[in-house]
């Protein structure tokens, strides 16, 4: 056994670079990684927190933090996207569970 193990914690979690409103209620998004995908946020609007986003002026604010690691709307309290987030509206696992793939055992 080596003195040092490597653990895998999966993939990394691509950061936003940039996100602007479009038709809708969808955004569009660049992330770190160059890729740009257009995702329709509508399956997550229906949380109260984001009941100040009826108002397509203040939908239309959506801006990325900082960091990249969230979408976020300035005039509003609370109303706040992560990536994790925004990752399973755009591959559309959003509200679906998620099962770790069985272990696979040495029969050797």
């Amino acid at each position: 056994m080596e003195d040092v193990d490597i653990i895998s914690a999966g993939k990394p979690i691509p950061r936003l670079a940039k996100v602007s409103p479009g038709q809708g209620r969808t955004v569009s998004v660049e992330w770190s990684d160059g890729r740009v995908s257009v995702i329709d946020l509508t399956p997550h609007l229906s949380h109260r927190a984001f009941v100040e986003l009826v108002d397509d002026d203040v939908f239309r604010s959506v801006e990325a933090d900082p960091w990249g690691w969230d979408i976020r709307w300035p005039s509003t309290k609370h109303a706040a996207i992560p990536t994790t987030i925004l990752q399973t509206l755009e591959d559309g696992t959003y509200g679906k569970a998620h099962t770790a793939p069985d272990k696979q055992t040495d029969q050797g």
